[in-house]
């Protein structure tokens, strides 16, 4: 193959679940050569064990880290701050993006992972999917500034910028996938509804990133779920079938949130608040010495009557139909259809993993 075909792609933070399997799928992919960044040596020893090509440091210390990024021609950058204030966030964002940004050579790709709550929904009052105009969390706000901050920096150094607000995550190595098939094999049954799962799986970005390097698509904002949509039931069914398990389905009409939907979860959200910080109220406040311990058990006795249910001979899980509607947003659209592919896709990261063993 001629070198000028082969394209270089840097994952940064690639240890987590995403980075890891991701990885896994780009290392063999004929006309990428790829390089994995992490902080430490500790985080890098399984990606070495699946011989993936992996660099050690902070990215503002190492000459090899800094040189890779100037020689990429795609750079996808899925490190996150788990926490901290407003102000660290977006100087955590500020620091770490303009470094990157400065390395990059012109006309290049940078990628960054953000995620569907981007889009400012919030459980359990803000449940349709679609667009906020004022985010209902910090986290979708700490994301928003980042899309914001890394267009500016892509203009600013001539870097074509991609946007992949990540839906729901599946993949060998996901959590999403775990809870799913532990709730198969404890005989849940699974109350769904006729909304699309909004998901993506771990090959799909893959192939998604390797377009990029192919000019199959444009920098711009995309919502990352497979371009051929999975509903909850064709997802639920590939999981059982690995297991060869049968499947107990509640299938339920989508609602949409009502007055007295909207009021439910509402006072919800209010005992729940007032319940955690019932020490401060009472200390403050000695009228509430009264009224608060009545509140306490009725959370504790909501929370109990959760748990029996799910102790029940035939427990629940409704997580899955807990949103309503589409998530908005442009798609990939060369992105392609993997249904019928994606068990020997999986099939194969479960073999590397098991060399692990």
């Amino acid at each position: 193959m001629d070198n000028k075909d082969v394209k270089n792609i840097v994952i940064l933070a690639a240890n987590g679940q995403v980075g890891l399997e991701l990885c896994l799928y780009l290392r063999d992919f004929e006309n990428i050569c790829l390089k994995a960044i992490v902080r430490t040596e500790y985080a890098a020893t399984i990606l070495k064990r699946l011989s993936i090509q992996c660099l050690v440091g902070d990215i503002s210390k190492s000459e090899a880290i800094q040189e890779a990024i100037n020689q990429a021609d795609l750079v996808f950058d899925l490190a996150a701050p788990s926490s901290g204030f407003v102000n660290e966030i977006k100087k955590f964002y500020q620091l770490r993006l303009s470094e990157i940004f400065t390395y990059m050579r012109k006309e290049t790709s940078f990628v960054f992972a953000s995620t569907q709550a981007a889009f400012g929904y919030k459980e359990p009052i803000h449940t349709v999917l679609k667009y906020y105009f004022f985010p209902r969390s910090v986290y979708a706000a700490n994301k928003r500034y980042a899309e914001r901050l890394c267009k500016k920096l892509g203009k600013r150094y001539g870097i074509n910028t991609y946007i992949f607000r990540l839906g729901e995550v599946h993949g060998v190595l996901q959590t999403s996938r775990a809870v799913i098939k532990d709730k198969i094999n404890k005989g849940y049954t699974f109350t769904i509804n006729n909304t699309p799962a909004n998901t993506i799986f771990i090959f799909e970005i893959a192939k998604a990133l390797e377009n990029i390097t192919q000019q199959k698509e444009s920098p711009s904002l995309y919502t990352m779920v497979s371009n051929h949509s999975w509903t909850w039931l064709e997802i639920i069914q590939y999981y059982a079938k690995e297991d060869n398990k049968s499947l107990k389905i509640n299938f339920i009409e989508s609602q949409s949130n009502g007055i007295a939907q909207s009021f439910v979860s509402l006072k919800n959200s209010i005992f729940s608040y007032l319940f955690l910080r019932r020490d401060t109220w009472m200390a403050n406040f000695t009228f509430l010495s009264h009224l608060l311990p009545s509140m306490q058990h009725k959370v504790i006795r909501g929370r109990i009557d959760r748990i029996v249910k799910e102790q029940h001979l035939n427990p629940e899980f409704t997580h899955l139909a807990r949103f309503t509607g589409v998530l908005p947003g442009k798609r990939m659209q060369s992105i392609p259809d993997i249904k019928s592919d994606i068990s020997n896709k999986e099939m194969f990261i479960q073999n590397e993993l098991k060399k692990l063993l």
